[in-house]
């Protein structure tokens, strides 16, 4: 990640952590524009750049790094987890929030790798605040199997005639061989558009793949309360999370079962699973936004790399990319092979893509493993669900913030797609209580100048009205711990 595409962001997220109001005043201080019922606020290229400047320019704090992998017990079963711990050599350096207690932040990556593709993030975070960070993996992704943690070879291949899957590393020295999945090919229209044909790795019933694959959302939950707890203990710290991508609504999970968590911080983030899936279907048109079993492992290949590439090309040269189809094939094939050193597969579409059906059925398959008996089964179930959507909690509670950055160019999470998929879609929460803002490495690089006619080429942010009461109550707070904090922020109730 280019240490300039991150500058800015991180000063004004932590203008957010640190309580500043003066300073997100005078940022706020600007004509704004209506786009999707949400008032959208710019700041132009040359401020960006003059802001990312001065974060370059702050003197660097030494730092120490170190891999942490805990083992707990969730299910019944054993899970290693894995993390990258990164602090100040001289802790009194970790920085107190407005709220009087030391900074903690908690990163979880995208879909298809681990903790390392946050590493360069985590350091410069560290070197220029000071912040304490706890930087996770999600269960499995880690290649436990090997000190450089690098995944061998191709994620699938070919072996004395049987097609062979890479398979999540959840505890050291288990394997899951060839006889526990068989390989599945889905060349449904609709996904094939968007993805290419899929093709998955599903566990037969009864084999361990298969208990994990019913087991890993309960681990991961476990996993990082554990993790958390160690080493950003209540009481001591705030916590601040950050998900990239699918991991957004893992944070947006945590963040209302970790009791020190005190907001998000997202970039290119994802919400809680049932609104990415209703932005999905409401704004993208996608109707069917995942269809595989809880047990089927989604496994990468080149199509993965060749569909962000495609989206990249058209915003950068338009259809005149299809001009040069079949270089921009050889580009394809030449970057995959430098992205298999990381997992590439995936397990989290249930969660990140609203299928609230197959995290019953995940449930059913744990619940019957452990000879639950039917109000246990129904509870487990509830828990499985719930991870879908913020918590039904009593009147009583605090809140949190939520802070989002995200490209504008990104279909996901451009201004239209942000404010419907959280506001006029979901009209229970009506009241103001959003902030979001949105840029670009491109705008945020000082030597990529913009192409003409670019929308990468400035930086916005909105305040809008929030997300859909699923369970439970919401309120707003302007300011949290600080009154005077003029921007309206994310407010979720936890217990």
């Amino acid at each position: 990640m280019n240490r300039r595409s991150i500058a800015a962001g991180i000063v004004l997220l932590s203008l957010v952590v640190m309580g500043a109001p003066r300073a997100v005043a005078e940022l706020l201080d600007r004509p704004s524009e209506k786009v999707a019922g949400a008032d959208w606020y710019q700041i132009d290229r040359p401020e960006l750049i003059e802001i990312s400047e001065k974060v370059l320019a702050m003197p660097d704090i030494p730092l120490e790094a170190r891999e942490e992998i805990i083992r707990i017990q969730a299910l019944e079963m054993d899970w290693d987890i894995a993390a990258m711990i990164y602090q100040p050599v001289d802790e009194s350096r970790i920085p107190t929030g407005a709220d009087g207690k030391k900074v903690g932040l908690f990163l979880l990556h995208g879909g298809s790798g681990d903790h390392r593709s946050l590493d360069r993030f985590a350091r410069f975070l560290v070197s220029k605040f000071g912040y304490k960070i706890v930087n996770m993996s999600y269960p499995g992704r880690l290649y436990l199997h090997d000190p450089s943690r690098n995944w061998p070879g191709d994620t699938m291949w070919t072996e004395n005639g049987v097609r062979l899957m890479r398979t999540p590393v959840w505890l050291r020295g288990e394997e899951i061989t060839p006889d526990q999945y068989d390989v599945v090919e889905d060349r449904e229209e609709s996904r094939r558009r968007r993805w290419g044909t899929l093709t998955l790795a599903c566990a037969k019933e009864g084999t361990t793949f298969y208990n994990r694959m019913a087991g890993w959302p309960v681990a991961f939950e476990e996993g990082g309360k554990a993790m958390l707890a160690q080493h950003l203990p209540e009481g001591e710290y705030s916590i601040y999370a950050h998900g990239h991508s699918t991991g957004g609504p893992f944070t947006m999970i945590f963040s209302q079962r970790v009791p020190n968590m005190a907001g998000i911080l997202g970039m290119e983030s994802s919400a809680f699973g049932a609104l990415y899936g209703k932005m999905m279907r409401d704004i993208q048109g996608i109707q069917e936004t995942w269809d595989a079993p809880f047990n089927c492992l989604r496994i990468r290949s080149w199509r993965d790399t060749a569909r962000y590439y495609g989206y990249e090309l058209i915003q950068q040269e338009g259809a005149k990319s299809l001009e040069r189809l079949a270089m921009v094939m050889e580009e394809v094939l030449e970057r995959w092979p430098r992205s298999t050193r990381t997992a590439q597969f995936k397990a989290e579409n249930i969660i990140h893509f609203d299928q609230p059906g197959e995290l019953t059925n995940a449930a059913m398959a744990t619940a019957r493993r452990l000879n639950m008996t039917e109000d246990e089964m129904k509870e487990l179930a509830d828990h499985y669900v719930g991870f879908l959507s913020e918590l039904s909690v009593p009147t009583r509670s605090r809140f949190l913030r939520y802070f989002s950055r995200s490209p504008r160019t990104a279909a996901t999470t451009h201004p239209k797609s942000t404010g419907m998929s959280t506001c006029r879609a979901t009209r229970p929460w009506s009241r103001p209580r959003g902030f979001v803002w949105c840029s670009s490495t491109r705008a945020l690089t000082a030597t990529a100048p913009p192409r003409r006619g670019s929308r990468w080429a400035s930086l916005r942010w909105a305040r809008f009205c929030g997300s859909r009461r699923f369970k439970g109550d919401s309120s707003i707070q302007r300011g949290g711990n600080d009154a005077s904090f003029p921007s309206v922020v994310c407010e979720i109730r936890r217990s």
